[in-house]
């Protein structure tokens, strides 16, 4: 899957998919704001795809072990999310009360449906502060993971993780490990 693939938007058709699991309550900024990790596989592709939702904030990262996109969106109250990449470029839609979603992907609409998920499978995320150097990985509730690394602009699969530790060393620089809801907590 290619960056320059995901154009373009489409609207979620809300069938099937069960309900989300009862989110966590999380402090943060003096209010209670609501963590759900959610985890799955896109239809007809086999990336792997993580979402993590706190309060309105949502990101999404989907992964094939080589290539990966990074997608944001904020849920409306209905729970509908828009995802965009690269800024304002809509390219898909997930509701976060069924689990279920679309995005244009390799120039295809893709489906796909994501579960609640806990600790320690769900969205993991290392990011060099003195380089262009950015990790993502998805955790499956079975263990199976998949990652990538994007330096200087180039992807590449990324080293295995362990979620219960709080480093990993990507291109030789040891980066803080963060999952889904200290991304989305601390602004990383």
């Amino acid at each position: 899957m290619r960056r320059s693939l995901l154009v373009g938007a489409a609207l979620t058709a809300l069938l099937g998919a069960g309900c989300a699991a009862d989110p966590q309550p999380r402090r943060d900024g003096g209010g209670t704001e609501r963590f759900t990790g959610f985890a799955g596989v896109v239809e007809e592709t086999g990336n792997y795809l993580a979402i993590a939702v706190l309060g309105e904030r949502v990101r999404m990262f989907v992964c094939d072990n080589a290539d990966e996109v990074w997608l944001e969106g904020s849920a409306a109250k209905d729970g509908m999310v828009t995802l965009k990449a690269g800024g304002n470029k809509r390219v898909g839609f997930f509701n976060t009360q069924q689990g279920v979603g679309t995005f244009w992907i390799g120039g295809r609409l893709r489906s796909f449906k994501a579960a609640p998920v806990d600790k320690p499978a769900g969205l993991y995320r290392a990011q060099s502060p003195n380089r262009n150097l950015v990790g993502g990985w998805v955790v499956l509730p079975n263990g199976d993971q998949v990652g990538a690394v994007t330096l200087d602009g180039v992807n590449q699969p990324a080293p295995r993780i362990d979620p219960g530790k709080d480093t990993v060393t990507v291109a030789g620089e040891r980066l803080a490990l963060k999952a889904g809801d200290e991304q989305l907590s601390s602004g990383g």
